[in-house]
């Protein structure tokens, strides 16, 4: 009784609190306790936004980025984010900023996704922040990289509280133990964390190139969509199309369609263009299972994260083999905040879309290009329009149906398609050097700063 009184700040009598691995981790915790430290003890301040107005009508209405959940995921790309007025930051006063070399936290759910801020912005509510932008550049990518090990991760999941799912609270994260490496540690590191940073960068400019090529080739680029205060539609139309609110009637679509139909691209709808359209089916989640599973968080802003799928087992897919994955396929996020986004599934294992993933397979067309347009401003808008539901939005297999793809020149479909391999080879290398890294963080903490530095020589050699 009292190891369980004295074992937290916040009293826990959960068993998950006891397992024998945490309890582990705990002891060496203890041993070690000259490499750790409380944020406090760093200098280090752990916070959060604690506003709660909507302002989602401000969404995309000003020049200040807005993080939120779907942002966080290793460097933050600052130009996918929201964007919301700074008027509304002064005039909310717990809506907090974060500053170029924070790292944020996500508070609910998947609560191990770290991020690390490039750029000034605003919080949403749902996120944990930790003003890291205070110490040196190698002493917060040795944390924002300790904070992706499964030994922290492992003391995330330990504080949270879980009831329907898992939550972390700023007490708790305030008391967690921190790394603090020497300086050695630290700078070696970063070295490698920072050439990681620089693929992700190149990879990043490589796909907004090929966006770049995409509208040039269609008379796009420049292209700002109307946004009148007030526009009209004939009853005949309201009935054709057997949809009654006023943004299906946006004369922006129109525009979008006149000026695709003015560049001479060949306009096809994906009814002409696929052979299947259907979501997937809502799996049943087996931990250790052989079939991965697709949901839609794992449909980032212009690919896949193949790294943290979900699985069920053979038996769920027999039963289920509609929701079955092919390479090539392209997956589309059709329920909630992210609703629209979409990309070309390239994965040789067994694999199944939850239900909230649309699954499209093409009968003509380069899918990675068709991909390339549908999460593009191109199918961004006709996402707008389609959509329906009033809680949150959906996209339906029906809608999707209807989405114009314009196709250009094969020649420069294929610059496109290059770019975007590119990005995807480049990001793949970011990846296997933040992996290192992040063992090599591992091995500091579990045997010691020179087995580390000895395993990212042979690594870093090795790649």
């Amino acid at each position: 009784m009292s190891t369980v009184l004295n074992a937290a700040k916040t009293i826990r009598y959960d068993p998950e609190y006891f397992q024998k691995q945490h309890l582990v981790d705990a002891e060496l915790v203890r041993q070690n306790s000259n490499t750790f430290q409380a944020a406090s003890e760093l200098g280090i301040r752990v916070d959060a936004s604690a506003f709660y107005p909507s302002i989602e009508a401000y969404y995309d209405t000003g020049d200040v980025p807005f993080y939120r959940v779907g942002d966080v995921e290793g460097i933050i790309d600052v130009e996918k984010a929201t964007r919301i007025p700074i008027e509304i930051c002064s005039r909310f006063l717990t809506l907090k900023t974060v500053k170029p070399g924070d790292i944020l936290f996500t508070k609910g759910g998947a609560i191990d996704r770290t991020g690390y801020v490039t750029s000034e912005g605003a919080v949403s509510r749902d996120l944990i922040f930790l003003n890291t932008s205070c110490i040196s550049r190698s002493k917060r990518l040795l944390l924002f990289t300790y904070f992706r090990t499964a030994f922290f991760r492992r003391m995330l999941l330990r504080s949270s509280s879980q009831t329907t799912q898992p939550h972390l609270t700023i007490t708790l994260v305030r008391e967690l133990p921190f790394f603090s490496g020497s300086s050695q540690i630290a700078e070696t590191v970063a070295s490698t964390v920072t050439a990681a940073f620089q693929y992700t960068d190149v990879a990043v400019r490589q796909v907004h190139e090929a966006e770049g090529i995409l509208f040039s080739a269609l008379g796009l680029a420049g292209w700002d969509p109307p946004k009148p205060l007030s526009y009209t539609a004939r009853a005949k139309e309201v009935f054709a199309a057997r949809r009654m609110d006023a943004q299906f009637f946006s004369i922006k679509f129109d525009e979008l369609r006149k000026r695709l139909l003015a560049s001479g691209a060949k306009l096809k709808t994906i009814r002409d263009i696929r052979f299947f359209n259907s979501r997937g089916l809502q799996p049943e989640y087996v931990p250790d299972g052989n079939v991965y599973v697709v949901n839609s968080r794992h449909i980032l802003e212009a690919r896949i994260d193949y790294e943290n799928f979900e699985r069920t087992n053979r038996k769920w897919l027999r039963i289920n083999e509609r929701a079955q994955l092919q390479s090539g396929d392209i997956l589309t996020y059709t329920t909630g905040a992210k609703i629209g986004r979409t990309a070309h599934f390239q994965f040789s294992n067994s694999a199944v879309a939850s239900n909230h993933v649309n699954i499209l397979r093409l009968s003509e067309g380069d899918p990675e290009y068709v991909a390339f347009v549908m999460n593009s401003l191109i199918g961004r808008l006709q996402t707008e329009r389609y959509c329906s539901g009033t809680a949150q939005p959906e996209l339906y297999p029906g809608d999707i149906d209807k989405f114009i793809v314009p196709f250009i020149p094969a020649a420069i479909q294929t610059t496109i398609t290059n770019k975007l391999q590119r990005s995807e080879e480049l990001r793949s290398r970011s990846r296997r050097l933040l992996d290192i890294a992040t063992r090599s963080v591992e091995i500091a903490v579990e045997e010691g700063e020179s087995a580390a530095i000895n395993f990212l020589d042979q690594a870093g050699n090795a790649s």
